[in-house]
């Protein structure tokens, strides 16, 4: 059996999966519960839980103050020990297998990810709802990429009537985005179209604005910016008018995300159980 599984991570969603396993009976102790040092608590716990990401830097584990280094942290792992998290980097994971240490990657469960979206969506629409000082109904959105999140995100938008253009990167995207009730554009055509927008949302990880674009934008227009490093635009090109949506599960719907992980970590929970 798991006889002691340790949670990494200050966010919300790992802290309500620490009361979550608690509740279930699990003996699950939170990081920034432990009395003494972590990494001599880690030599004795056979399960430990990282966030989603795992890291946002690809250095140290997110939401760790003081910074907890990864390659520290994987090298103080023991051969069959298990670490969970989202998103690790093709070197973490050749480092973990070198070192015998089993691993699972919520990113590999495309019903995580797509989980995950919705819950990022709605945690979307909802930091728009509460800085937007118009109806949301009549805002024109700029909506750049249409992956999982800006398909669930798109969706939520239109239901609100919102005048919603998708920008994506091929035509088959783009078609999906027309069939769901928006415009559409490519990438090429954006900086003459920018103007226009009251809002503009991100979700691809790769710089799309430059400072040149953000002058260009309406005064006043809100970026929301929902991609992982380096995002697509500098913060300082943007101004006040930029909005950070990192974790956005987290910061919403911590309970909801903490049983989406949950249902990921049954199978080797139940593992523990009959062994």
């Amino acid at each position: 059996m798991h006889h002691q599984i340790l949670l990494l991570g200050s966010d919300a969603r790992q802290l309500q999966l620490s009361l979550l396993l608690q509740e279930r009976g699990f003996h699950a102790i939170h990081a920034d519960r432990l009395h003494g040092s972590f990494f001599d608590a880690l030599q004795h716990g056979s399960l430990l839980l990282l966030p989603y990401p795992v890291s946002r830097n690809r250095k140290t584990v997110a939401g760790t103050t003081p910074a907890v280094d990864c390659d520290a942290l994987f090298s103080a792992l023991q051969p069959k020990q298990t670490v969970c998290g989202g998103g690790f980097s093709l070197q973490q994971r050749q480092q973990l297998q070198s070192s015998g240490v089993r691993f699972l990657d919520y990113a590999d469960s495309e019903s995580f990810l797509q989980c995950n979206a919705h819950l990022t969506a709605q945690g979307a629409l909802r930091l728009l709802l509460e800085t937007c000082n118009a109806l949301l109904s009549e805002q024109h959105v700029l909506l750049t990429g249409y992956g999982r999140i800006g398909a669930a995100l798109a969706a939520r938008l239109t239901a609100l009537h919102c005048d919603v253009c998708v920008a994506a990167r091929s035509d088959v995207q783009r078609t999906k985005a027309a069939l769901s009730g928006c415009k559409t554009t490519d990438y090429p055509s954006l900086s003459q179209l920018l103007p226009q927008f009251d809002v503009i949302i991100n979700t691809v990880p790769h710089r799309l604005f430059s400072s040149d674009d953000a002058a260009r934008c309406k005064p006043g227009v809100r970026y929301l910016e929902l991609a992982s490093a380096p995002g697509g635009a500098d913060p300082a090109d943007f101004g006040a008018c930029y909005m950070g949506g990192a974790a956005l599960p987290g910061r919403f719907t911590p309970r909801r995300s903490a049983e989406t992980i949950f249902s990921m970590l049954e199978p080797l929970l139940k593992e523990g159980d009959s062994s």
